[in-house]
């Protein structure tokens, strides 16, 4: 929501959105918890509403099996991510099976669109999980990004999510989930906008 927004202020970022988008783009299983969202998916979900999208994986896939124990919930993760990459090809969205380096989302960032990326919380909160944060600047020595996530068991405003600078070096190790690491990331452009194919 955070990137279809700042790339199209008419966007209603609401609840029902945040739903809807999950719905659209969830694993299905993950952890002990719900499903979490892929890369896939939520590049299906943001072609869908006419943004250009791109996505970077590298790293074994399917993503996240490792993290459900059972091999029904493995073949349902499986069966899901081939869907939406069959989708993917439907949509004419580029897939790069390398890594996301700092400099592409730079360049991307200059050229008007929004990076997505998958961290892993534990430099942050302490707790391995994956979360998606969105990239909103650089400057000599950091990534600047906004964080969604808002724990209501903590004691700080929501401001203090926004624009949080970390340095390069310290990003590109929070960049990365599971064993062995994976590194993924979407970037969102404006609507029409088709990538470039390099």
């Amino acid at each position: 929501m955070m990137a279809m927004h700042a790339l199209d202020p008419e966007l209603v970022p609401d609840r029902g959105l945040e739903i809807r988008l999950w719905r659209e783009s969830t694993s299905v299983f993950m952890t002990s918890g719900h499903g979490g969202t892929t890369p896939f998916g939520l590049a299906v979900a943001a072609a869908r509403r006419g943004f250009g999208v791109e996505v970077f994986v590298t790293g074994p896939q399917p993503l996240f099996v490792d993290s459900v124990r059972s091999d029904d919930k493995k073949e349902v993760i499986a069966l899901t991510e081939n869907d939406y990459i069959a989708e993917m090809d439907e949509l004419a969205i580029p897939l790069h099976t390398g890594a996301p380096v700092l400099a592409t989302m730079r360049h991307a960032l200059d050229d008007g669109a929004v990076p997505l990326v998958l961290i892993s919380t534990w430099r942050l909160y302490r707790e391995r999980a994956p979360h998606w944060v969105v990239v909103t600047g650089y400057d000599a020595e950091h990534i600047f990004i906004h964080d969604p996530w808002i724990d209501p068991k903590l004691d700080y405003r929501a401001v203090a999510k926004i624009n949080i600078p970390i340095r390069f070096a310290e990003f590109e190790t929070m960049a990365r989930f599971g064993r062995p690491a994976t590194q993924t990331a979407l970037l969102v452009w404006p609507a029409g906008q088709v990538p470039d194919a390099d």
